[in-house]
């Protein structure tokens, strides 16, 4: 554990608040990731001196310039660059999750069209290789072969040859589903894949007494879920094989699973806290798109298509009666609340933001069935804690901070007379915490004492993340469950020698059988 004013780190890599002493959290990683892919494009220190006071020094006192970067440098990796080196950290990029989106659109302008291509070097000359956005860390691999990440879509490890200088990707096999990363030498190469977050439903009593719900266990990367508002159902914000998201709706007596076709494709599915939710007529809303461009649309939950654009943004919620929406716009990576008024025919107002206060940003909101009370989300910029608020509608006459030991993910119960709240321990990162509940009021305008109902996290125990509380009291919410066989985080290495690694017949494509010689596959080897 590190004392609050104890500086901890390389000095290069600290970010301003941790050059102070200040408590760091994961915006300091991102900040640390900011500063090493600048020194990955320029070659040279973000942050230099003599000593490392003087080092300190620079990162405290000096905004990071991006004159030194290549003119080639693509404009969404400079905003993602500038965004991860934001020296508040409350303007910062919001979670890393967010740098991965933003890296596989580098080659995309902003107004759709393919970025200049990559290119390989023929004879002295520059030779396109594809226009794709979704190819990544690109690499020789044995001679004659050419190894690549796609991201976005059949993400993992992939292969093509390479052949007279003429590379051609639409050709390429993938090798290694999945993988994020990868290093190879002529004769061998490793992956990298991230351990699977595999979850299972159940039902919490207000003692935390642990009842199984019906369904098989899944795999997410957020752990979202929302009950329907007939108690019926669920929607469950899934990861597939190849790490894309999508979410089912499950009926919660026979376990039954719904897919839910995206609005668009291919796209990238928001996530976090309250980011799916449900409509008072059994539809749902949820987000696509990427940084500063969230489309939030509503659509069938029954598996059938008829999607409809709402607004952009995220994160909404709807009044129980139809006719107010609110939601989170991004700006800048900073989140600003806005609502407004839907028509008769279903269709949004013009939107305006719920706070006159620009600088207030929200991380997360919950607004109350009978639309009279707000609670939300934002983050102390001394203490750095999160801290739930609550406020009346629509006049925001008065707010009372819930608790000052920083709070999350508030929902309302059914009934809109109680404000459930995740509390973590002080020790962060130990991805343990309570389960807490207020009694609240619109008229008189009331918040009374928190009351701690369970524990969360740790092993066993419910899980950390997205819940959803049912009108008999019952919490849902998620637990982890055994992990299917391939699904811890491992790194696989595979050598040619082994007759692990095989890549297409360089005449015939074919991974299996070859259709050009013998039947054999092709292996990967230094003579290949």
């Amino acid at each position: 554990m590190t004392a609050h004013g104890v500086i901890v780190g390389t000095a290069a890599y600290m970010s301003p608040e941790q050059a102070k002493g200040r408590t760091a959290d994961k915006r300091s990683d991102i900040w640390a990731f900011g500063v090493v892919l600048y020194e990955m494009l320029t070659g040279r220190q973000l942050f230099g001196g003599e000593t490392v006071t003087e080092v300190i020094a620079a990162v405290i006192k000096d905004t990071p310039s991006l004159d030194a970067l290549p003119p080639s440098t693509p404009a969404p990796l400079r905003r993602l660059m500038e965004r991860c080196l934001e020296r508040d950290p409350r303007s910062r990029l919001r979670d890393i999750g967010e740098a991965r989106i933003a890296l596989a659109r580098t080659n995309q302008t902003a107004d759709g069209a393919s970025a200049p291509r990559r290119r390989s070097l023929a004879n002295g000359r520059r030779e396109p290789v594809t226009g794709g956005q979704d190819v990544n860390s690109v690499r020789l691999g044995s001679p004659g072969r050419l190894l690549f990440l796609r991201v976005g879509a059949n993400d993992g490890l992939w292969a093509t040859a390479l052949t007279r200088n003429t590379i051609d990707l639409s050709k390429g096999s993938l090798l290694e589903p999945g993988a994020v990363e990868f290093d190879a030498a002529s004769d061998s190469l490793i992956a990298i894949f991230p351990a699977k977050d595999r979850r299972e439903l159940v039902w919490l009593s207000r003692g935390g007494v642990t009842t199984d719900i019906a369904g098989a266990p899944f795999d997410t990367s957020t752990g979202d879920i929302a009950l329907s508002p007939d108690g019926r159902r669920a929607v469950l914000a899934m990861r597939g094989p190849n790490l894309t998201g999508y979410f089912v709706v499950r009926d919660l007596e026979t376990g039954a699973d719904t897919r839910v076709p995206q609005p668009q494709a291919p796209s990238i599915m928001a996530n976090g806290s309250g980011t799916v939710s449900w409509t008072p007529t059994q539809r749902l809303m949820y987000a696509t798109g990427g940084i500063e461009s969230w489309h939030l649309y509503d659509w069938p939950s029954d598996g059938s298509t008829g999607s409809r654009a709402l607004a952009d943004g995220l994160a909404a919620k709807m009044t129980r009666d139809g006719s107010r929406l609110f939601y989170l716009h991004d700006e800048r990576g900073t989140y600003r609340l806005l609502q407004t008024a839907i028509g008769q025919d279903g269709t949004p107002a013009t939107p305006k933001p719920v706070f006159p206060d620009a600088d207030m940003k929200v991380r997360g909101f919950d607004v109350s069935p009978d639309g009279r009370l707000l609670a939300f989300t934002t983050q102390n910029s001394d203490t750095q804690f999160l801290n739930v608020i609550v406020t009346t509608l629509p006049d925001m006459r008065e707010r009372r901070q819930v608790t000052t030991f920083g709070q999350n993910r508030p929902v309302f119960s059914r009934d809109g007379r109680e404000l459930y709240f995740l509390s973590e321990e002080r020790a962060s990162g130990t991805g343990r915490g309570q389960l807490n509940v207020v009694a609240v009021a619109a008229a008189p305008f009331t918040v009374g004492v928190p009351t701690s109902l369970f524990a969360v996290g740790g092993t066993g125990g419910p899980s950390m993340s997205g819940f959803d509380v049912a009108a008999d009291g019952r919490v849902m919410m998620t637990r982890s469950a055994p992990l299917a066989e391939g699904g811890e985080q491992r790194a696989v290495l595979r050598h040619a020698s082994d007759q692990l690694i095989f890549l297409p017949c360089e005449r015939c494509f074919s991974r299996s059988p070859c259709r050009c010689r013998t039947g054999a596959r092709c292996p990967v080897s230094a003579s290949a």
